[in-house]
């Protein structure tokens, strides 16, 4: 699938915050020793997964991404949502809980919300694809 040149550049400059992202929940992973191990393992392997498919869709080779990457990057932006949700409702309950953790990595996480939208309706991955079966 061709990509167009304003899509491209797009895509280039919103990757650049989630790329600061991941080097923020790098650090977070080394500096911490948190309950909350799982989500940040899980949230770095979808920024991985979301960086590898904005750089595919920016060599027009969407259509080789495998599903396990998509899928990937459809739970890094539920773990950022829910996090933010949490946040909101119940954010200074939270901080009690945890005071060590910086949770609010999380609303910086909704700028990785940005590329994720951007590059799933470029490629059409909201799209289902229904096969017709003839009787």
């Amino acid at each position: 699938m061709k990509v167009s040149l304003l899509n491209k550049i797009l895509l280039g400059i919103e990757i650049v915050p989630t790329i600061f992202l991941l080097l923020l929940s790098l650090v977070i992973l080394v500096v911490t020793k948190s309950v909350y191990l799982l989500t940040l393992v899980l949230s770095i392997l979808s920024m991985i997964s979301l960086i590898y498919i904005v750089v595919k869709t920016l060599l027009n080779s969407a259509g080789t991404i495998k599903n396990r990457f998509i899928y990937l990057a459809h739970v890094g932006v539920v773990i950022t949502v829910l996090g933010v949700l949490v946040l909101v409702v119940d954010g200074n309950g939270l901080k009690r809980l945890s005071p060590g953790i910086p949770f609010s990595a999380f609303s910086f996480g909704l700028v990785a919300c940005l590329p994720y939208f951007h590059v799933m309706i470029v490629n059409n991955f909201f799209v289902s694809k229904k096969t017709t079966g003839t009787p």
